[in-house]
């Protein structure tokens, strides 16, 4: 349904930002401890959100491919492995229909 070529490039795109976001979080986090004053930790939260922002709008076509894959998938039926389940699966043109009705009541 989906390339999955673009849907690993786009996960890599969100690994690589999360690590930077992480790295760059380590960074600040360092300059904040050995900041002088107050009004220089907050100028220096700032400028680390407002880096981290920018690093999240680079990937927003990622994030919205990688959400409408993600809605997509919620809408496939699942299997719930409590249940007991039976499938049937099988090359075109051999029979699968033609046995589902003959085992059940079922007109496929």
């Amino acid at each position: 349904m989906y390339d999955k070529d673009h849907y690993k490039l786009a996960l890599g795109h969100v690994k690589a930002t999360k690590n930077m976001v992480d790295n760059m979080s380590k960074d600040y986090l360092k300059l904040v401890k050995y900041a002088d004053s107050l009004y220089r930790c907050k100028s220096l939260k700032r400028a680390a959100l407002g880096r981290m922002c920018t690093m999240i709008r680079k990937i927003n076509s990622s994030l919205a491919f990688l959400e409408e894959v993600r809605k997509h998938l919620g809408r496939l039926p699942s299997i719930n492995p409590y249940e007991r389940t039976i499938l049937l699966t099988g090359y075109p043109n051999v029979g699968k229909s033609s046995f589902i009705n003959s085992v059940s009541k079922a007109n496929v």
